[in-house]
């Protein structure tokens, strides 16, 4: 699974072994945007929370879910 976590100040790919739902993300998004005092660091704690590696990106990586740090949006996107 790959979150594409994107923003004015971050745009970074996070992987994950295991399939995690929606829900979990948000969540855990909700709970790093609090504990976090700048929007840079969210990734870091994404990656604390749900397991994450941190990938370079490629043209043939296909996204599972977005989380856009500028609207608090959280999708998938559609190829």
């Amino acid at each position: 699974m790959i979150i594409e976590v994107d923003g004015y100040y971050i745009q970074c790919l996070l992987v994950s072994d295991r399939d995690i739902d929606h829900q979990e993300i948000v969540e855990s998004y909700e709970k790093a945007k609090e504990t976090c005092s700048k929007t840079k660091d969210i990734p870091m704690k994404l990656k604390e929370y749900l397991n994450l590696k941190e990938v370079q990106q490629t043209e043939s990586l296909r996204i599972d879910y977005v989380i856009d740090t500028d609207t608090d949006r959280i999708y998938k996107p559609v190829y």
